[in-house]
């Protein structure tokens, strides 16, 4: 019986790298040239448009028929730095600004803020909880803030006396995952934003950054220590770590299946990106830069139901951005 069990597996893991192999889809179709700083990318969750922030200005690229088209972009009131979109509503998006510390509530469909909120420090992450209703605002003065949705009103804040980083939620919405300094995730419950107790020792230096798939089943972050660590999120364990950079891990994306990760590293000489399977740690895709000017991906975002990956490219160091998808 153990055999046949065993025999069954490899075969179904035989058939996902076959199709993994063969699928192709669209492969380094860009966008129209984006001047200006790195682009931030993000998907609607439905699929259909790349959201692009760029300098003080938001772009949605159209990707309805499976083809990058140039769609329409929206002015903000400051230089976005972060840019996430609603689990729940298409249209709905959220930014943040280093220069002006605001985070700002937008609907695609119009041209003006649905509400601004006024932080006191730089925000430095931004997340939907999973139902659409709330969000979490993490600041540089170690602040972590929920805010209403719907009328912007701030529900609760803390601030913590460690240095915290990007947080992500729980599948209930229940629950926060927050980094620290301390090369730990922290389980917060989000009622009191205490600590859980649960601990999750990631790395040896500074968790910078995490992200999930789109069911929170896995959760990936990325270091100082030029690591990612894959957590079972129902366990509560790591599964395995990924070691194949030689700098900073400045953000992780993983795939809505959990099954491959990307990432963003400090380090811009390597010019080359790579897709990695998470259990495993295997490189299944490279993403090659053309020319000897080729600059590092400052930027991916998977789609929220297929394997695609939308990715920000620049022409020569300081030149301009382009913006294409790859099909894994």
């Amino acid at each position: 019986f153990q055999s046949t069990v065993v025999a069954m597996v490899k075969g179904l893991f035989g058939q996902y790298n076959e199709a993994f192999k063969s699928s192709t889809f669209v492969h380094d179709e860009f966008s129209k040239e984006l001047a200006g700083k790195d682009n931030l990318l993000c998907w609607d969750c439905d699929g259909e448009h790349v959201g692009v922030g760029n300098g003080k200005t938001v772009s949605l690229i159209d990707f309805s028929d499976g083809t990058l088209r140039k769609g329409h972009s929206i002015s903000t009131d400051g230089d976005v730095s972060h840019l996430h979109f609603s689990p729940t509503s298409a249209p709905l998006f959220l930014t943040s600004s280093l220069s002006s510390k605001k985070t700002q509530l937008w609907d695609s469909r119009h041209k003006k803020a649905n509400w601004s909120v006024a932080n006191d420090a730089p925000c430095i992450c931004v997340r939907f909880a999973p139902d659409g209703e709330t969000m979490a605002v993490v600041t540089a003065n170690d602040e972590l803030r929920v805010v209403d949705v719907k009328s912007g009103k701030v529900l609760r804040v803390k601030k913590f006396t460690i240095e915290i980083n990007e947080m992500e939620w729980d599948s209930t919405g229940n629950f926060m995952f927050l980094c620290n300094g301390q090369g730990r995730i922290d389980m917060l419950n989000y009622d009191t934003l205490e600590s859980c107790g649960v601990k999750l020792f990631a790395h040896p230096k500074s968790c910078r950054c995490v992200d999930m798939d789109a069911q929170r089943k896995t959760m990936v972050s990325g270091s100082y220590d030029a690591s990612i660590s894959v957590f079972d999120v129902d366990e509560l364990i790591c599964t395995s770590v990924i070691q194949h950079f030689e700098s900073t891990i400045e953000r992780v994306s993983m795939s809505h299946n959990g099954h491959l990760v990307t990432a963003v590293v400090q380090d811009h000489s390597e010019t080359n990106s790579l897709i990695f399977e998470t259990e495993s740690g295997k490189v299944v895709h490279e993403i090659k830069q053309d020319g000897r000017d080729a600059f590092s991906c400052r930027s991916f975002a998977w789609h929220p139901s297929r394997l695609i990956v939308a990715y920000e490219r620049k022409k020569g160091r300081g030149g301009a951005s382009c913006v294409g998808v790859v099909g894994i």
